[in-house]
């Protein structure tokens, strides 16, 4: 995680938990692509500040809203309609 940030004890357990549980690498997770990383700060931004999982995972604020703001692309859902039929 980012030098002289201090996590409470408890973000650094989900943290841990969120590796543990989806097989992501510590070391993979700021290398994923972007959309990757969106999508990721979008399913723990209920639990943990916006700003706070943008700033460990190296994305800028105003790119992961201007990302929530954008419709989904036709790739993205023939994407997601192949990944329900699997």
């Amino acid at each position: 995680m980012g030098k002289g940030i201090q996590y409470s004890d408890e973000f650094k357990q989900e943290a841990v938990n969120q590796v543990a549980v989806h097989g992501y690498s510590v070391n993979d997770v700021p290398c994923r692509r972007v959309k990757e990383r969106y999508r990721f700060i979008k399913s723990r931004s209920s639990r943990y500040p916006v700003r706070v999982l943008c700033r460990t995972l190296d994305i800028h604020p105003s790119g992961y809203y201007d990302w929530l703001k954008s419709p989904v692309s036709k790739r993205e859902r023939e994407d997601q309609q192949l990944a329900q039929k699997i």
